[in-house]
């Protein structure tokens, strides 16, 4: 899966140790924790939570 899936507005924009998904406001930060882990959190405003998230 590349960016493209997520939509044509979706833009990626890499800082220091983040990269960021968004498209007018930042909706996911990706970041390295370990070697062989990342750590991916997600905003979601206004969304109704289930027992998984």
């Amino acid at each position: 899966m590349t960016i493209t899936h997520l939509g044509s507005d979706v833009e990626a924009v890499a800082k220091k140790l983040v990269v960021s998904l968004g498209v007018t406001r930042q909706f996911t930060p990706i970041q390295p924790t370990t070697k062989k882990r990342i750590d991916l959190g997600l905003k979601l405003n206004n969304t109704p939570h289930s027992e998984r998230l």
